[in-house]
């Protein structure tokens, strides 16, 4: 049995779907406009964080649909 079970994150793409359609909550892992990765305790020196994007579990991402 294995239980080195890991959590899935939602891609680039579907982030910014999530985005679009409202989607804002703190997480642990986001992406810039380009679509690299950055944790939340990088966003610190990031000057305009609100282009940046949230990149939920995807577990998050359907109870939040």
């Amino acid at each position: 049995m294995n239980n080195n079970i890991t959590e899935d994150y939602c891609s680039f793409e579907v982030s910014k779907l999530l985005k679009e359609k409202g989607f804002k909550r703190m997480e642990s892992v986001w992406f810039d406009k380009r679509g690299n990765e950055f944790y939340y305790t990088e966003l610190n020196g990031i000057e305009d964080e609100q282009k940046m994007i949230p990149r939920p579990t995807h577990a998050l991402a359907i109870k939040w649909i």
